[in-house]
């Protein structure tokens, strides 16, 4: 069966990440595990406080799968308790098991342990090979119906076409294929309609459903983000390039200010 890992602090953006991930799985026919990161202190001189915070983590995260557990269709949610740097043990967590997804949120302070504010989410998306979908607090979460998939100049692009067919294949969603370029070079208008086309034949053949459309403008990242509120998208799929421990979308920058910016959830998938 399928795993779903979910990062939590217990702040209000990961319980809603955490009701998201129930949404997928009740989908896709996942377990969930929850996964909380102590982080490491050398420095301090009450290790006392660690523990204790690790004993309350544990009742929380009991008390989290106590209220979702029976909102799930199919599966179990369990919970596992880390220690070290928190994108590096929930990115390890998610290897160890062969997970299938990681969802996090991307705001939420809680008293308890700051998790996601700052560069947590941009570093779990760069450096993971595992899929992983960032989903932002006070956002309504709404059936994957429509999927907007960019496609840039880099080679790489069309890598994530297959995992998006499979994914949009799962909720019978219709994918927007956009061709995106920050100038009107000839050169580049030809090289990223040549992957849109590549694109549609993929999806044609796997029988999804698709929409195609190009943009030029020196912003992608907002722009991408405008087209995807102007159609009612339910996600946003970009890349990250693993290899590079770097976002690698036409300006390098784009990615990762699509994921901080989006309110609408994305899924980042590491291309090799």
């Amino acid at each position: 069966m399928k795993t779903i890992v979910v990062a939590t602090d217990f702040s209000k953006g990961s319980v809603h990440a955490i009701s998201y991930a129930v949404e997928l799985s009740n989908v896709i026919k996942a377990n969930i595990l929850l996964v909380w990161v102590n982080k490491k202190n050398f420095d301090s001189e009450f290790p006392f406080e660690v523990r204790s915070m690790a004993e309350e983590a544990h009742d929380k995260l009991k008390k989290l799968i106590v209220r979702f557990q029976p909102k799930m269709k199919f599966g179990k949610m369990e919970y596992k308790i880390r220690e070290g740097k928190v994108y590096q043990e929930i990115i390890n967590q998610a290897k160890y098991i062969d997970a299938n997804l990681i969802v996090a949120g991307t705001h939420g302070v809680s008293g308890f342990e700051e998790f996601w504010i700052g560069s947590n989410a941009a570093k779990i998306v760069t450096h993971s090979e595992c899929p992983v979908i960032t989903v932002r607090y006070g956002q309504c979460i709404h059936k994957i119906e429509k999927i907007v998939m960019p496609l840039d100049i880099d080679n790489e692009t069309v890598k994530k076409v297959p995992f998006v067919a499979d994914f949009a294949k799962l909720f019978d969603a219709e994918v927007h294929i956009v061709a995106c370029n920050t100038t009107g070079l000839e050169d580049m208008k030809n090289q990223t309609e040549d992957f849109s086309t590549k694109a549609v034949n993929y999806f044609k053949q796997n029988k999804i459903k698709y929409k195609r459309a190009a943009i030029q403008n020196i912003n992608i990242s907002d722009s991408i983000i405008q087209y995807a509120k102007d159609v009612n998208a339910d996600l946003i799929s970009i890349k990250s390039s693993f290899n590079s421990n770097t976002f690698s979308f036409i300006l390098g920058s784009t990615a990762e200010e699509i994921v901080n910016h989006s309110n609408i959830p994305v899924l980042t998938i590491s291309v090799k």
